[in-house]
């Protein structure tokens, strides 16, 4: 009785690739340096992985295709430095150029940095997860062969206290509302935080690119910081008009006020500023016209004063008249 394989044929080509793999195995030749120069261990590179299996994939028909299927960030601040760590659940689509048949792994990758690589770095080891786990690819020593110092229980109880964690999710791509970039726009302010390092730290231009993850992992900080005040209601289009307004018809410059709110420009005014300072500018008007019209007051009083003093020299006169005394 003859048997008949009917597997499909991306299984065939994967088993054939791990046959030719398990040969020669991946050696561990790429060392790991800390600061100061010394190896730590030895580890098999990405580079090495595309290597090895790049030719392989051509030879046997196989094509990859890669989907993310989660993705989160998350700030890990020491005492003395903070990384981001990026953790990712990929999956990994081989597929037969011969019948199109597919088979599918999901892994995980997590990588840290103190930039943007986060993402770049957690991919590569997601696809040498993949890669090691699928093709069993052999290694010339054992992994378990270092034995690490333990950690003193002073140490981690240190490293626990000296240590902040805020996740970020990047799965939700919804951008946060004009009143929420105001909201943190003000909390931001009143912390002295440096927007442009938050900023370059999300990779986006301006405030109002956040999305809802990046919104609530900063708020988060910032209430971790002790800021948590409300930020107050900014002045509305419509009231920087009318304050624009004033201030070109009186002839003055806006800068002293803008200095007492420590904002650069009337757009970011508190909505309380808005009142008070039409009032100060109503009061300023009403005394320079009191001002324009006191030379006329004084006419006027000169004017009563003079009948007053000719009235009361009349009336002297009179008394000098009766009294037969000439001046």
């Amino acid at each position: 009785m003859t048997s008949t394989n009917n597997a499909p044929h991306i299984l065939k080509a994967l088993s054939a690739m791990q046959m030719e793999i398990s040969e020669t195995g991946l050696a561990k030749d790429l060392p790991a340096i800390d600061k100061s120069g010394k190896e730590l261990y030895k580890a098999r590179g990405i580079d090495a992985v595309y290597n090895l299996l790049s030719p392989l994939f051509g030879k046997h028909g196989i094509v990859l295709g890669v989907n993310c299927l989660k993705k989160e960030r998350e700030a890990v601040q020491t005492k003395f430095s903070i990384q981001y760590q990026t953790f990712l659940t990929v999956e990994y689509t081989f597929s037969s150029c011969e019948d199109g048949s597919k088979h599918s792994i999901t892994v995980f990758g997590e990588a840290s940095d103190h930039g943007d690589k986060g993402t770049a770095k957690a991919l590569s080891m997601a696809f040498k997860c993949a890669c090691f786990q699928i093709f069993c690819i052999p290694v010339c020593d054992d992994p378990d062969s270092t034995v690490h110092d333990k950690i003193s229980n002073t140490d981690y109880t240190n490293s626990k206290q000296n240590m902040r964690h805020s996740i970020v999710r990047t799965d939700n791509q919804a951008k946060i509302t004009r009143d929420q970039e105001q909201h943190l726009g003000g909390l931001l302010h009143q912390s002295g935080q440096n927007i442009a390092d938050l900023l370059q730290h999300f990779n986006v231009q301006k405030l109002g690119d956040f999305t809802i993850p990046m919104y609530e992992a900063t708020l988060q900080g910032l209430a971790e910081a002790g800021i948590t005040q409300q930020a107050e209601p900014r002045i509305t289009q419509q009231q920087v008009g009318i304050l624009e307004n004033a201030f070109k018809q009186g002839g003055w410059n806006p800068r002293k006020l803008l200095a007492k709110h420590s904002v650069n420009s009337l757009n970011e005014l508190p909505a309380s500023a808005f009142e008070s300072t039409m009032n100060s500018i109503s009061k300023f008007l009403q005394e320079q016209q009191v001002i324009n019209q006191q030379p006329h007051h004084n006419q006027q009083g000169m004017n009563n004063n003079q009948q007053s003093q000719q009235q009361s020299r009349r009336q002297q006169n009179g008394n000098y008249q009766r009294n037969g005394n000439y001046s």
